[in-house]
C-alpha cells in the first residue's frame, strides 16, 4: 500500500487510552504508532522494535509493558495496531475519493476546453483588443483604425489568426458605435 502523508491524530482519544501512563510509556506508544503509519506494519521481534524507535533498554521496559497488548502479531508475522489500521483504511478511501473526483473534474474541464476556442485563439483575441484604438474625432465606423500592428501571440497563433481577431473586434465596435449628436459635430468633437 502506498504510504499516506498525513496521520489523522485525535489527542483526546490518545489521552483517554493512555491515562495514567508515564510520559515514557506514552512516548513509546506514540513512536510505535508513527512507525507503523510510516511502514505499514511493525516487526514482531521486540529488539527490532526497540531499535526502530530509538528507545533505551530502560525506556523500552517501561513503555512496552503498557503497549504490548495494543500491537498484536498478525497471521503474517507482523505487528499492527488495529485502531490505527482502521484510520489508515479511512484515510486511503478518502484519498482515493478525492483523486477520483479530481480526475472527473479535470476530464470535464478538458472536454469544455475542447469545445471552446483554443488558448491561442483566445490569446489572439486579447492581443487584438489591447492593440486597437478608435479614432473618436472621426465617428464614422468605416474608418476604424489600429494605431499599431499587434504583436503575434507567443502561444502559436500566426499573423492570419491575429487578423481574424481584429476583424471580430472591428465588428463588435461597429455594433456598439453611437453616432454623435449634432451639438458634438458642431463643436468638432
Amino acid at each position: 500500500m502506498k504510504s499516506l502523508a498525513m496521520l489523522p491524530w485525535f489527542p483526546g482519544d490518545f489521552m483517554t487510552a493512555t491515562r495514567g501512563w508515564s510520559v515514557t510509556a506514552r512516548g513509546v506508544y506514540r513512536e510505535l504508532l508513527d512507525a507503523q503509519w510510516d511502514m505499514g506494519a511493525l516487526p514482531a521481534d521486540l529488539e527490532e522494535l526497540r531499535v526502530l524507535i530509538n528507545a533505551t533498554a530502560a525506556e523500552w521496559r517501561v513503555g512496552w509493558q503498557k503497549c504490548e497488548m495494543k500491537f498484536p502479531v498478525g497471521e503474517d508475522g507482523l505487528r499492527r495496531n488495529g485502531r490505527l489500521e482502521s484510520h489508515r483504511l479511512k484515510a486511503a478511501r478518502l484519498t482515493e475519493a478525492k483523486q477520483n473526483g479530481a480526475r472527473i473534474t479535470n476530464a470535464k474541464r478538458g472536454a469544455q476546453r475542447a469545445d471552446s476556442d483554443t488558448d491561442s485563439e483566445r490569446s489572439a483575441d486579447r492581443t487584438a483588443l489591447a492593440s486597437i484604438s478608435v479614432s473618436v474625432s472621426n465617428p464614422s465606423p468605416s474608418r476604424l483604425q489600429t494605431t499599431q500592428t499587434p504583436p503575434t501571440p507567443s502561444r502559436g497563433a500566426g499573423p492570419e489568426r491575429v487578423g481574424v481577431g481584429l476583424e471580430k473586434v472591428r465588428e463588435k465596435l461597429q455594433e456598439r458605435w453611437i453616432p454623435p449628436t449634432e451639438e458634438q459635430i458642431r463643436a468638432g468633437k
